[in-house]
């Protein structure tokens, strides 16, 4: 594969078959697994050959585009996110720790496409962008209604380049009739914790009276890449892993 785009994975995600010669292809980051390795065997298949490569994949399931915020960022918000929760237990369920994210498309379920094929698609999108200084403003709660859904930290600076990112991507990737009627992007945010669907009316309420006095000054980062990220659901929320990664420089 061409370009800066490198594949992430473990025997149980991703292999490189070299004319019979079997062994695992290791990107220059490692990936991003949050929760335990999962036990469930899933079926293989076999993707499409590249020069003398054949990669095979275990089948994917859920699949997402996202940049990741910079890990002291996301520490950040993870730790806000902690005195919240530990103030009114109950009420919040976190995103997995570190994982701070803007989602730029959800794919779905994905059975008939492979890594590779996605990661020239970003490619393909991403060529001659580069990485976007933004502002990420006060927490504040997104409602359904009058019911608080969950709480988040909107773009408030370099909203524009990150929605026409998000929008190229999406672009790119309806060309493919498995993704031709992809939802069109979002306004950019980034999904701090949900509120839990047993908390009580008084609790979320607390909860959204104490995101008033949250510090008014915005939070400086950037958006530094792209990645495709496979995302399992399990009873304690859902576990996310890299599979692809394509920097911005």
């Amino acid at each position: 594969m061409c370009g800066g785009a490198s594949l992430r994975g473990h025997p149980d995600q991703l292999m490189i078959h070299n004319r019979g010669h079997r062994h695992q292809r290791q990107g220059t980051i490692a990936p991003i697994r949050y929760g335990r390795r999962p036990q469930a065997s899933l079926p293989e298949r076999t993707c499409k050959a590249l020069g003398n490569l054949t990669v095979t994949v275990r089948r994917i399931m859920r699949l997402f585009l996202a940049s990741f915020l910079p890990a002291a960022d996301a520490e950040y918000y993870d730790h806000q996110v902690a005195a919240l929760m530990g103030r009114y237990p109950g009420a919040l369920r976190s995103v997995p720790t570190g994982s701070a994210h803007f989602t730029h498309a959800f794919l779905g379920e994905v059975t008939d496409l492979c890594p590779i094929d996605l990661a020239a698609d970003i490619e393909n999108a991403t060529a001659g962008r580069r990485s976007i200084a933004i502002e990420l403003g006060p927490p504040t709660v997104f409602q359904v209604g009058r019911a608080p859904r969950l709480i988040m930290a909107p773009v408030v600076a370099g909203a524009d380049q990150v929605t026409a990112l998000s929008e190229a991507l999406i672009r790119r990737l309806r060309n493919r009739p498995a993704l031709a009627m992809l939802a069109p992007a979002k306004a950019p945010h980034v999904t701090l914790a949900r509120f839990e669907r047993q908390s009580t009316m008084l609790n979320r309420r607390q909860v959204m009276a104490m995101l008033m006095s949250w510090p008014e000054a915005g939070i400086l980062s950037q958006v530094t890449g792209v990645d495709l990220v496979r995302s399992r659901l399990t009873p304690q929320g859902p576990r996310y892993e890299v599979l692809v990664h394509h920097p911005l420089p």
